[in-house]
């Protein structure tokens, strides 16, 4: 009976010492976002899949003035952010821990050399080319972009469109009229597109029946004929093979950053049937969602 006793006492005790954080397995990967909203956890779960390593998941508030001292204690080799939040609070991080952002609209302003990551920015060349391919009657493109967005207008390659920059929201209402093309290509630039702004464009594109490509899902319920937009497994799948190449690398310095490689098509067909817009059959069928 003794025996029996000691022998449970043992066992315990090394089931107790094997649970100690001291013990614990440690994260090659820690991964900062916010999982209450819901592109955030989608991602994550995806990076989570796509990865043979072990991560870990903090909340920014968990990670706020600690992400050092989380570095130092799982021994992670690659810090991934997922939001604004998330990327500020990896700011402090020395130059020898390489970071993999996600979520953000543009590529931030580079403040580390070891940093890398998939902007949710759509390229201006994924619209033209939808357009060549399935509205040929669409000949001209207008576009009024900002300094947040000149770097895309900068790496557009199409003669069809037609830019005019303006420096606040005034100034875009009033190059509206000057554009005189057949469609109008929003970007996402928040120094333009007040709410105002946004009114006068869909005021302008029902009276001149010129339609609007959208930035989001939420700009083609508003009257957008349509919108390309980031794919969550996507995103999360490019993350993680990025993630994967830096772990192998060691850094993610020569690591251009890149917008997204999978994207969703929404669609408003009563937008097209107003302006007389014939949308193929094969764009309605590649349509993730088509609102009547």
């Amino acid at each position: 009976m003794k025996e029996i006793m000691a022998f449970f006492l043992f066992f315990a005790t090394v089931l107790l010492v094997l649970l100690s954080p001291a013990f614990s397995e440690s994260a090659e990967v820690i991964i900062i976002g916010d999982t209450h909203l819901k592109p955030v956890s989608d991602v994550i779960s995806v990076i989570e899949q796509a990865l043979h390593h072990d991560t870990k998941t903090y909340s920014p508030a968990q990670a706020n003035k600690k992400l050092k001292a989380l570095v130092r204690e799982e021994n992670a080799r690659v810090v991934v952010v997922l939001g604004r939040d998330a990327l500020d609070i990896a700011a402090d991080l020395t130059e020898s821990v390489p970071v993999v952002y996600g979520l953000l609209v543009e590529p931030p302003r580079l403040r580390r050399q070891n940093e890398t990551g998939v902007y949710l920015e759509t390229s201006i060349n994924e619209y033209m080319s939808l357009v060549a391919r399935s509205f040929p009657n669409i000949r001209k493109v207008g576009i009024i972009y900002g300094p947040d967005t000149e770097r895309l207008v900068r790496s557009a390659e199409s003669p069809q469109i037609r830019a005019i920059k303006a420096r606040n929201s005034y100034e875009f209402v009033n190059a509206l009229n000057s554009l005189n093309t057949d469609a109008f290509l929003l970007l996402p630039d928040r120094g333009l597109l007040s709410p105002t702004a946004l009114e006068a464009v869909y005021l302008h594109s029902f009276r001149s029946r010129t339609p609007v490509f959208g930035i989001s899902e939420k700009y083609v319920r508003e009257g957008s004929l349509l919108s390309l937009v980031f794919d969550s497994e996507g995103m999360g799948r490019q993350l993680g093979e990025i993630v994967k190449s830096v772990l192998s690398k060691g850094s993610a310095r020569d690591m251009p950053p890149a917008p997204p490689q999978r994207l969703n098509l929404y669609i408003n067909t009563d937008t097209a049937k107003k302006m007389n817009i014939t949308i193929p059959e094969e764009l309605l069928r590649r349509a993730k969602k088509v609102y009547p």
